[in-house]
């Protein structure tokens, strides 16, 4: 038997550091859930002394507000006004918290915001000079009380670097097996953060949600971790094999039972990805068989999903079922580009009390015809889709490499759906238009987790070269020595000799990259 808690030990350490960063840049207050519904306000009120009169200049407040059903963070604006009053409307479908921006002080606060309700606060200058926040009503979380959550995610994650609540499991457990070992470890990892003195009730809570959802996704990587513990048992008893001769127990639909175990009603306050991924894999599961929204109305598919998921959920009404709802037309948006009809747009007002879904929805549903509007203007340009090479193992990378030898070469790994992927493919399109008719090309390599027919429309958008790999082919760049990388989007840059000169994985912004590329030209 091998350690499977240690085998995926690296991914969860990878993504609890992640948890700790959302928390260092996104937490605000610590209160307990209410289900009031509408949308958030934030007022305020600078004194004399912080407000910008010179140039009749006025600062720039910016919310940055997580949205858990597209699992992104949104910003919003608003100016100041001469007598140092502002005010600004967010749409929210759950509470969570935001980060606010004044622009002149380079200040970062943290707030809550909750449905229906309005946070009021005053802005002033303490004795040093520096900006403190007084809230009149509302909540907020002290830098000292991020700081306290920050180490003991830390030291979470050490627990769970140094095994110390392991599990173990073989490469022929069956499903129930797997999801009976992933409830042992999720509360054993739990226990620590309740037997911790350094944090309040209620900032243990936040940590605890954010920690449950991320142990939900896990319970879905059930045959994808089958066969790395397949692998890694192969490599430690020196044997060989392919994943092609290892097929896991499927599982059925009792397997998804686990789901009773989380508090599906109650979405984490914080702008945790897992959410809104947890909920698409809710919809897309096999042996769930969720049916396909289209133009059914949603309180008669609701009924249909109740069916199904209220024996394995325990629960039968809620905030879940609504976001699950909304969710089912994100998945459309995304994965088929295929804008609301007439009858959808009436549904939706007709079902949702809150407004801010059917203002995310109808935000999301426009950006959707803008997109399918920009890909039938691309269609007019070269966009070259081309075949893998096939070339020994190890060898693809170079091979790809090497058709673009004598230009400056941008590759970017990338998925369809990985949204920081799309936001960077948004934010470089400017860039691109500066190196027209220079000596750059770009290249865009995806993989079969991107869906084949969603990724022929997105490509549509992008313009430029692409290479669509399968699984093995991808996994032979991204875990070779000289090119491996261990998410996306990771980008490489090579020199007109085919060198490679800069590889990194998240978007460095635009003027940065102008600079790398620039370099590689003269």
């Amino acid at each position: 038997m091998l350690n499977f808690y240690i085998i995926c030990m690296s991914t969860f350490y990878k993504f609890f550091f992640f948890f700790t960063w959302i928390i260092t840049l996104s937490i605000a207050g610590c209160t307990p859930r209410n289900t009031s519904f509408g949308r958030a306000t934030v007022t305020g009120q600078f004194v004399d002394s912080l407000i910008g009169w010179q140039n009749n200049t006025y600062d720039v407040i910016t919310l940055s507000v997580p949205n858990l059903l597209l699992g992104t963070r949104i910003e919003y604006q608003t100016t100041v006004k001469p007598d140092g009053y502002f005010s600004i409307e967010v749409p929210i479908v759950s509470p969570c918290y935001a980060a606010i921006n004044i622009q002149s002080k380079s200040y970062d606060g943290f707030i809550l915001l909750s449905p229906d309700k309005t946070t009021r606060l005053n802005l002033s200058l303490n004795e040093a000079g520096k900006i403190e926040m007084k809230m009149i009503e509302g909540f907020e979380l002290k830098p000292e009380d991020c700081e306290n959550i920050r180490n003991v995610s830390i030291k979470v994650s050490e627990a769970v670097a140094d095994g110390r609540n392991s599990s173990k499991l073989t490469i022929l457990s069956t499903p129930k097996a797997y999801a009976d070992s992933m409830l042992i470890r999720m509360e054993k990892d739990l226990a620590i953060l309740n037997e911790d003195s350094m944090l309040s009730k209620n900032q243990k809570k936040i940590l605890y949600d954010l920690l449950k959802h991320f142990y939900l996704n896990l319970f879905f990587d059930y045959e994808d971790n089958m066969r790395l513990l397949y692998m890694n048992n192969n490599q430690q008893n020196g044997k060989r094999g392919t994943l092609e001769t290892f097929v896991p127990q499927k599982p059925d639909k009792s397997y998804y039972a686990f789901l009773q175990h989380f508090d599906l009603n109650n979405p984490p306050q914080l702008a945790d990805i897992y959410f809104s991924k947890n909920l698409q894999l809710i919809l897309s599961t096999p042996e769930l068989n969720i049916p396909r929204l289209d133009n059914t109305p949603i309180y008669n598919w609701l009924k249909e999903v109740k069916s199904i998921l209220a024996d394995l959920t325990g629960i039968d009404s809620g905030l879940f079922y609504d976001m699950l709802a909304a969710e089912a037309y994100i998945n459309q948006f995304h994965n088929e580009l295929k804008p609301l009809s007439e009858v959808q747009k009436e549904n939706i007002r007709n079902y949702f009390t809150n407004p801010s879904f059917a203002d995310i929805l109808f935000e999301e549903n426009k950006k959707t015809i803008l997109r399918l509007q920009q890909i039938e203007k691309n269609k007019k340009t070269n966009i070259i889709v081309n075949e893998t090479p096939q070339v020994a193992k190890g060898g693809l990378m170079d091979a790809i490499v090497s058709k673009y030898k004598g230009k400056v070469i941008l590759i970017d790994f990338w998925a369809t759906w990985c949204g920081p992927c799309l936001d960077a493919m948004k934010e470089i399109h400017t860039l691109k238009n500066d190196f027209l008719n220079k000596n750059v090309v770009f290249v865009y390599i995806s993989n079969t987790s991107s869906p084949k027919e969603l990724w022929e429309k997105e490509i549509q958008e992008i313009g430029n070269e692409h290479y669509y790999l399968n699984k093995e082919e991808w996994e032979s760049i991204s875990f070779s020595k000289q090119y491996g990388f261990n998410g996306i989007p990771t980008y490489m840059l090579f020199n007109s000799n085919g060198i490679l000169k800069n590889k990194f994985t998240g978007f460095p912004g635009n003027e940065k990259m102008l600079v790398m590329v620039d370099e590689l030209l003269h």
